[in-house]
């Protein structure tokens, strides 16, 4: 719903070889190999904006080991507070986090899974239950929508050792569940 996406172009390696055509001992070939990557700055569109100085999650989490799911959400709604400047966030109740993952749960198990297009989806991408319920959370409004302390979190400046320790653990399931998933183009 609401992710934060940076714009990245890549173009991928390209390798030629070529080998002689003429008589001689085989052997002699050439190959040359380019590899050129551009980012774009976070607010390349507007530029009153500037770039924030927080190192981006993907970086920042990297030495984060996963936890499993429910662990991750207890640790992400265990946070005890809302990033600043967002009275838009309300913190979940000290009972949501059970619940949510029982509600992600039954919902993955009795509906989502079940599709014919979902089950070919998992088993193309080897996405496993952990990877499904990060994503099926995210999506969820009841009883408490994840997405909205988690993006709040990723979107404000702090980084700190409180905020890895809540945040990371989901960060770390939610991101490793995208990166398995085929890439679209829109």
């Amino acid at each position: 719903q609401q992710a934060a996406a940076a714009a990245t172009t890549t173009t991928a390696a390209a390798t030629t070889t070529t080998a002689p055509t003429t008589g001689g001992a085989a052997g002699a070939t050439a190959a040359a190999t380019t590899t050129t990557a551009t980012t774009a700055a976070p607010n390349a569109h507007d530029a009153d904006v500037a770039p924030s100085a927080k190192p981006p999650p993907s970086r920042c989490f990297r030495d984060v080991a996963p936890l499993p799911f429910g662990d991750a959400i207890a640790k992400l709604f265990a946070i005890g507070a809302v990033p600043d400047g967002r009275a838009d966030i309300k913190l979940p109740h000290a009972d949501d986090a059970l619940l949510f993952v029982r509600r992600v749960e039954r919902c993955w198990r009795s509906d989502v899974s079940q599709r014919p297009a979902v089950v070919a989806l998992v088993a193309r991408c080897g996405l496993t239950d952990d990877d499904c319920l990060a994503l099926v959370a995210y999506t969820m409004e009841q009883p408490y929508p994840a997405y909205s302390l988690f993006n709040g979190w990723l979107m404000g400046d702090r980084r700190d050792d409180h905020v890895r320790a809540h945040v990371a653990p989901f960060f770390v399931l939610f991101y490793r569940a995208l990166e398995k998933l085929p890439r679209q183009r829109v």
